[in-house]
């Protein structure tokens, strides 16, 4: 492990294998994004620094040595042409043989509104694209938490019990309680897509915030004039996965009766109640077994992939995760994601919040009514 404090280097790229010709994102199938075992993955969080943007990125591939990388800007999913990101500042915190942490910082007066990594594997023919949106109307943070070993904290959710803020100022915090339920199915209601919350309190911290209750999150600002933020989730030391009985029930409102839903959280012996569910449904402890293991599986790659101000579980495209598990095709562009299956495909609307510069909602439709309850009847027999 290489772990550079706060070198900065300047950096120029050619785009020799990329032409001046800008890339169709809308056409290209960016699946990949949602497998976690694909051959590179890449997180990131974006943090508009006065008039710079700062974008911290974590990579991760099996040798990322093997795989080159370019830097374009473009004005759209779909440009006509592009700008190679020529100049630019890198700040290195991990470097590892299949991990590396990254911050690059350029002018916000660069052209282009769509930054994209483009990685090639040029022995295998591999090429990944990874779109972030720099769009000047969209909320973002002013500041990027770390970890306490002073790692930047690209996810939106923390296990650790504190952590840390830059040191020039003080930080007005608010606190909510997640008490989110599971998101709606796809045929169910169009509700509100930002969310209204009441704040549980305020406070002001300068260079630390230490987390309490596991079932909160806080927004903090620097500025309360101006709307922007970071949005941090408190999450026990072993999210995503889910262990308690408690948080193991919720989640079966997706796949069970509204009858067997009202036994599984009735007072008394839910472990119980839990075990005989999953038993009746399968026919066998083996059989059931199985099930509980893939079904929480998919629990816990929603919450690695779509968590933010709430767990990946809860939200539209971790339900949609969940039932279908990942899309086989995924369209982007500026205003929405298109995930399409072999038997049904579904479009989610992207808008920002102050507590989260992406938020997605499906757009629902009873039209997917038999749909969904055949993807669920598939599940419930073991074929999902």
């Amino acid at each position: 492990m290489k772990h550079i404090e706060k070198p900065i280097l300047l950096i120029v790229l050619s785009a020799i294998h990329f032409g001046s010709i800008a890339f169709d994102l809308t056409k290209i199938n960016l699946s990949y994004h949602y497998q976690l075992e694909a051959d590179i993955l890449l997180n990131n969080r974006v943090v508009s620094d006065g008039d710079l943007w700062n974008v911290y990125v974590e990579v991760r591939a099996a040798s990322i040595a093997r795989w080159s990388k370019v830097l374009l800007l473009q004005n759209s999913y779909n440009a006509i042409d592009h700008d190679t990101l020529s100049t630019f500042s890198v700040d290195t915190f991990l470097i590892e043989e299949d991990k590396q942490i990254l911050k690059y910082t350029f002018p916000k007066k660069s052209l282009g509104k769509v930054l994209i990594f483009c990685y090639s594997d040029l022995d295998k023919g591999t090429y990944r694209f990874f779109d972030i949106s720099l769009n000047p109307m969209a909320v973002y943070s002013s500041f990027c938490p770390l970890d306490r070993d002073g790692m930047p904290i690209i996810r939106s959710y923390v296990s650790q019990s504190s952590v840390i803020f830059p040191n020039d100022g003080k930080y007005h915090v608010y606190s909510y309680t997640e008490n989110f339920g599971p998101a709606d199915p796809p045929m169910g209601e169009i509700k509100a897509l930002a969310p209204t919350l009441d704040i549980d309190s305020s406070f002001f911290v300068h260079d630390s915030l230490q987390f309490s209750n596991r079932k909160r999150f806080y927004l903090i600002q620097k500025d309360t004039t101006v709307a922007s933020g970071t949005t941090l989730l408190d999450v026990p030391y072993y999210f995503p996965e889910t262990r308690l009985i408690d948080e193991l029930v919720p989640p079966l409102t997706y796949i069970t009766t509204s009858a067997e839903f009202s036994v599984l959280t009735a007072v008394g012996d839910q472990k119980k109640n839990f075990e005989s569910f999953w038993v009746k449904t399968y026919g066998t402890r083996f059989r059931a077994k199985r099930a509980i293991k893939n079904f929480y599986d998919r629990i816990k790659e929603a919450n690695l992939l779509f968590t933010s101000y709430k767990m990946g579980w809860k939200s539209d495209r971790g339900v949609i995760y969940i039932i279908y598990g990942a899309p086989d095709l995924v369209l982007k562009d500026e205003r929405s994601e298109i995930w399409k299956y072999p038997e049904v495909q579904y479009e989610f609307v992207k808008i920002s919040t102050l507590f989260a510069p992406q938020t997605y909602s499906v757009k629902r439709n009873k039209r997917y009514e038999k749909e969904w309850y055949r993807q669920v009847g598939n599940l419930r027999e073991g074929d999902g």
